[in-house]
Formats: C-alpha cells, sequence, structure tokens
C-alpha cells in the first residue's frame, strides 16, 4: 500500500497516512477537520552504471 501525504485544510497541519488507493481521505489528526491530498514526485533510485553509459558509444552510431 502506498503512503500519501495530506494537507489539513483548516490549522494547515501535514501528515502521511498509509492507505489503500480506493479508501476515503483521513481526518487531521490534530483537528479532525477535513484534508487534502498532496502531490508529490515518487523517490527514484537508479542503480548500476546506467543506460547512458552501456547505449551510447563515443565514436557514434554505427552505420549498417
Amino acid at each position: 500500500m502506498p503512503i500519501y501525504e495530506y494537507r489539513c485544510m483548516y490549522c494547515d497541519h501535514l501528515f502521511e497516512n498509509l492507505q489503500n488507493w480506493n479508501e476515503d481521505p483521513p481526518q487531521c489528526p490534530q483537528c479532525g477537520f477535513e484534508v487534502e491530498r498532496i502531490l508529490s514526485p515518487p523517490s527514484l533510485r537508479f542503480k548500476g552504471t546506467g543506460f547512458h553509459n552501456n547505449d551510447y558509444t563515443r565514436t557514434g552510431p554505427k552505420t549498417r
């Protein structure tokens, strides 16, 4: 299950919640008011040498 970030529309409190995508949004843990989901970029980690070093040569494209 993903972790979503929420912001309270009343007290501006930020918090995270682990929940299924089709569940209703939670209430603010500080004041109990409605919250809105914050869209944030996912965290990505590229491991290894990478496609740039492996797929591209220094001499340029090969001709057929």
